[in-house]
């Protein structure tokens, strides 16, 4: 699905109208978005969705070591995981290029066009590795607020400010 076709001008109609019409709580309100902006993400990229459910419950839980634990483990469990992160980031954003340029006879002067390629780039990869570090590293310093598992994917999968559930 593109947001040029008019079938996401139906999905934001009605995704507004259940938010305010029919969702009471505040709890039904929050699974209501995270339902929602799943199902949109994975109408676009079905298998990033689910890599970014995957990276989104690593991260969570990592941060939750991060905050309870009183060891030496909590900068190695930092490292690990933003190297995870960044090898994921390289491996879609920069190998793919990298190997272009290696083996391809077709790229001149190093250009490539990504539009005729195969290679698929996961929508907003960056926007969320960067989102998912600056949250780990709140965590190893401990000045992340008090939060739930939902309220961090609601915050991850909008465009609000990090700073919401990051800061004291």
């Amino acid at each position: 699905m593109l947001y040029q076709q008019v079938w996401y001008l139906y999905f934001l109609v009605i995704t507004v109208f259940v938010y305010w019409a029919l969702c009471r709580s505040i709890l039904s309100k929050k699974w209501f978005l995270v339902v929602a902006s799943v199902a949109l993400l994975a109408s676009l990229q079905l298998a990033f969705t689910l890599a970014l459910l995957g990276w989104t419950v690593t991260v969570f839980f990592a941060s939750r070591y991060l905050l309870t634990e009183a060891s030496s483990k909590r900068l190695r469990t930092l490292v690990v995981v933003m190297l995870a992160l960044l090898g994921y980031l390289s491996f879609f954003k920069y190998l793919p290029g990298i190997l272009a340029l290696v083996f391809s006879s077709d790229s001149e002067n190093g250009s490539i066009n990504w539009l005729q390629s195969n290679v698929v780039i996961p929508i907003g990869l960056s926007y969320f590795t960067f989102k998912f570090l600056h949250y780990l590293i709140n965590a190893y310093r401990r000045t992340l607020v008090e939060h739930s598992a939902l309220d961090f994917t609601i915050v991850l999968l909008s465009n609000g400010r990090a700073s919401s559930w990051s800061l004291r």
